[in-house]
């Protein structure tokens, strides 16, 4: 009979994966918004409207990156989360150590994204007038930024808290009796193969 996970375990275990379910709507979401700039993006440059706006080629280049960096990022989420969430279900405490590593990778580069998307193009007389947002400039959908915000705040808090989950005491005790039972039976294994050698 298999024996039961500890609660903690367990709970990591889904918040992993629904970590992953997250990231792969990410993936879509920023895949959408790349076929939308790969479209809307010429007819933006041959626009009055780009005028108005300081160096409008690179204002579409630095959004198109962005979102480029952001499907990227969800995309290594999803692979390598979807992986974990699944690993430290089984006696591996290398697995609970690389969710601590990739988690703390993860959330340096989701903060950092956060902090250096950007949402307006500077207009192109200087700073007396007014800034444009990405969407009024129809190189993203309306809905684009705050559906992103709230991928990554989930993102953010599934992995915080999956991560916290492994560090309780069930978690340990998890890890450390699975080791323990597995060197023992090794060791004992290795015991009986040797008097079996020894009495032939």
């Amino acid at each position: 009979m298999a024996q039961r996970l500890p609660r903690p375990v367990s709970i990591a275990s889904y918040l992993l994966l629904a970590l992953g379910a997250v990231a792969l709507i990410d993936v879509a979401v920023s895949v959408s918004a790349l076929v939308r700039i790969a479209d809307e993006g010429p007819r933006f440059l041959a626009s009055p409207l780009a005028q108005q706006v300081a160096d409008p080629e690179l204002v579409v280049e630095t959004t198109r990156q962005g979102l480029s960096w952001n499907a990227t990022v969800a995309a290594a989420i999803l692979v390598v989360f979807g992986v974990l969430g699944l690993l430290i279900r089984r006696p591996y405490a290398a697995a609970r150590n690389l969710v601590w590593v990739g988690g703390s990778v993860a959330l340096f580069v989701l903060s950092c994204g956060v902090t250096v998307n950007p949402d307006y193009a500077a207009p192109a007389d200087g700073a007396g007038s007014r800034w444009w947002s990405i969407t009024e400039l129809g190189l993203m959908p309306a809905w684009h930024s705050g559906v992103r915000s709230a991928l990554t705040a989930a993102e953010l808090a599934l992995l915080i808290l999956g991560c916290l989950q492994l560090l309780r005491p069930g978690a340990r005790d998890h890890y450390r009796k699975q080791t323990s039972e597995i060197s023992l039976g090794a060791v004992f294994a290795q015991r009986a193969e040797r008097l079996k050698r020894e009495g032939a």
